[in-house]
């Protein structure tokens, strides 16, 4: 299935990836923190998810993936979505993204100074 799923977005040949964002829901958590993290390492291409720090999926993709900071549940929507769209303005843009301590996204995100 993880093959077949980089292939498709592959497929389409995108030049930004999106998902979530996933809050504090554990296997969908998993799921925007799996995709996002493999569509930066296998796709090349920007890609950002938003889940809360509790969330499996952060711990898990923190430093493979830009996974933005969330509350616990989807009552915050309008202001995650907020934060996505601005985050995706400036991977767009190519604007230099800085450690996650102070940008507000958890662990050290991704690198695509080499790609």
């Amino acid at each position: 299935m993880y093959r077949e799923f980089v292939e498709l977005v592959k497929k389409y040949q995108e030049d930004l990836f999106v998902a979530g964002p996933g809050f504090n829901a554990g296997r969908y958590g998993l799921g925007c923190g799996t995709a996002t993290a493999a569509v930066t390492e296998q796709v090349k291409i920007p890609a950002v998810t938003a889940l809360y720090a509790e969330n499996s999926g952060t711990d898990l993709y923190k430093d493979r993936a830009h996974i933005l900071q969330t509350e616990n549940n989807a009552a915050k929507m309008r202001e995650a979505m907020k934060s996505v769209a601005e985050f995706v303005d400036r991977l767009i843009k190519n604007d230099f993204i800085g450690d996650g301590r102070k940008e507000g996204y958890h662990g050290s995100g991704t690198d695509f100074s080499d790609s």
